[in-house]
Order: C-alpha cells, then structure tokens, then sequence
C-alpha cells in the first residue's frame, strides 16, 4: 500500500515536471515566433498588407450598408409619394 503510494506521488511529481517542461518550452517558441516576427521585414510587410486589406474590407462593408440604407430610404420616399398621388 505504501508503495503505490510512493509510486503515484512519484508519477505526479514526473507529470508536473513535464507540464511545466512543456509550458516553458511553448514559452521559449512563442518569444522565438514574436522575434521573427519583430525582426522580419518581409513578415513585417505582409502583417501591414493584411491588416489593411481587412481595414478596407471593414471599409467596403460600411459603404455598401450605407448605400443599401440610402436606397432604402428613397424607396420608401417613392412609396410615399406614390400614397400621396
């Protein structure tokens, strides 16, 4: 009984050394990965380029809701007009 118990303390103790082995590791790539990133011109160019093609997709959107709302509106003028006849 006492040496099961040993056993699992030792295996938990073996399983929190290599979860913490593991979240240092993804650390240490993930500080590599925002250095690439930081360092690379060519990353640097590409992030700039996409985020302002998703800025004038954004932008694209807005004017074609607005647009959608002004022909609305004049419908709804024109049904008016047409009530009033």
């Amino acid at each position: 009984m006492k040496d099961e118990r040993e056993a699992q303390i030792a295996q938990e103790e073996e399983l929190t050394r290599e979860m913490a082995r593991l979240r240092a590791k993804e650390m240490q790539d993930g500080k590599l990965r925002q250095q690439i990133r930081e360092t690379s011109y060519e990353i640097r160019e590409l992030e700039a380029k996409l985020k302002a093609g998703y800025m004038n997709k954004e932008r694209a959107a807005q004017l074609a809701e607005k647009e959608a709302r002004r022909q609305e509106e004049k419908v709804q003028t024109n049904l008016e007009k047409n009530r009033l006849k």
